[in-house]
Order: C-alpha cells, then sequence, then structure tokens
C-alpha cells in the first residue's frame, strides 16, 4: 500500500526536501517526526485502553515494510515507509511517541490536531481490520 501524501504542516519543506537524495530525505522525514516526541492526548487515551492492539497493527505494517525489498530505487517501499522502520529502530521501538504519531498521521489519515471522536473513530476501524479478517466476515 503507498504511503499518503506529507500533511499540510510538512509541505513547508517539502519542496526543498524534493530535492534531496532519497536516503537524506528519510533522515530528514525521521528528523522531523522526532520533533512530535509526546502523544496527543487522543492517542495516550487509545494507547492506555488499547496499547496491545495498537501496537499489533503498527508491528504488521513493519512487517510487511520489512517483507519488501529496502532498496528505494526499486519502488516497493517509499521514504515514509523507510522512515517508519527509523522511528521504530527497525521494529524495535513500537512505543516510541514520533514513530506513533508518524504511523497515525501517514499511514492512518489521523492528525496531530483531529478531534477526539474523529482520533477514536478512525483507529477503532483500523482496530476492528484484524479482528474481521480472523472471522472471516
Amino acid at each position: 500500500m503507498p504511503s499518503p501524501p506529507p500533511s499540510s504542516d510538512f509541505d513547508v519543506t517539502f519542496e526543498a526536501r524534493n530535492r534531496l537524495p532519497p536516503q537524506n530525505e528519510v533522515s530528514a522525514i525521521a528528523t522531523w517526526a522526532k520533533s512530535f516526541n509526546i502523544l496527543t492526548p487522543h492517542l495516550a487515551t487509545v494507547m492506555a485502553t488499547h496499547r496491545q492492539l495498537v501496537l499489533s497493527l503498527l508491528e504488521r505494517q513493519i512487517r510487511l515494510i520489512q517483507s519488501r525489498p529496502q532498496d528505494l530505487s526499486l519502488a516497493h517501499v517509499t521514504v515514509y515507509d523507510k522512515a517508519l522502520l527509523e522511528l521504530t529502530s527497525d521494529g524495535t521501538d513500537l512505543e516510541n511517541p514520533a514513530a506513533l504519531l508518524f504511523w497515525c498521521e501517514y499511514y492512518l489519515g489521523i492528525g496531530r490536531g483531529e478531534a477526539a471522536a474523529q482520533t477514536a473513530r478512525i483507529l477503532q476501524e483500523a482496530m476492528a481490520v484484524p479482528i474481521l479478517l480472523e472471522r472471516g466476515t
């Protein structure tokens, strides 16, 4: 699944960043994402009640990325995929707040300024997918 486009607050640097070689772009994205190192109140609430389920969804995303060829020139992974791997230390640090926020924003479409109800709805939908797949419905 291709990664979504950058959010509006990231667009400010997108033009300048777009001139970087892909691996440098990965580093620039990860550095930017690391500046957001505290979970939003809404995400913190969800993590408090559904921590294991959220982490299993993130882990699933990481395993999917890791299963693909990692050479950016082959286009099987994106700079966003590689940045997520960097933020999670190749999947060993799933609870990194910057990684969780980045994943929510770029993979689930939950912006940091999202309303509580919208954040909960999107996360509930994402968390329901594995359960539905298990049941076969």
